[in-house]
C-alpha cells in the first residue's frame, strides 16, 4: 500500500488525509480502506485502454471499452509523475473497479 500511496501527488494524499480524520484514520489507512472495498478488478487488456490526453500537457485518459472517456490529471512532483487530485483518483477507480463490496458504515 505504501508504493500506491506513492503515486498520489500532495493534493490526493491531502484528500486522504481530511477523509481520514473523518474515519479517525490515518490517510494512508483511509485509501487502503477504500481500495480493500474493490472486489473484483476489471481488465486492463479487454475492459479499458490509457491514452494521451491531446488538450493538456499533464493528462491522459482512461478510455472503457464501451467509448466512456475519463481524465486523469498528473503531476511532476520532484521528477515523479504523480496522481494530482481527488477527481483523478476517483475517476481511477471508477474504471479500475468491476464489482465493489458492500460499504461498512463503522468505523
Amino acid at each position: 500500500m505504501s508504493k500506491a500511496w506513492g503515486l498520489l501527488g500532495k493534493d490526493a494524499q491531502s484528500y486522504y488525509n481530511r477523509l481520514g480524520e473523518k474515519q479517525r484514520r490515518s490517510g494512508k489507512g483511509a485509501f487502503e480502506n477504500e481500495i480493500n472495498r474493490i472486489k473484483t478488478f476489471r481488465s486492463a487488456k479487454h475492459d479499458y485502454s490509457i491514452k494521451k490526453d491531446k488538450d493538456t500537457q499533464d493528462g491522459m485518459k482512461l478510455v472503457v471499452s464501451g467509448g466512456k472517456e475519463f481524465k486523469i490529471q498528473i503531476s511532476n512532483e520532484d521528477g515523479d509523475y504523480k496522481i494530482k487530485d481527488e477527481s483523478s483518483i476517483n475517476n481511477i477507480l471508477d474504471v479500475i473497479t468491476g464489482e465493489l463490496k458492500p460499504k461498512d458504515n463503522t468505523y
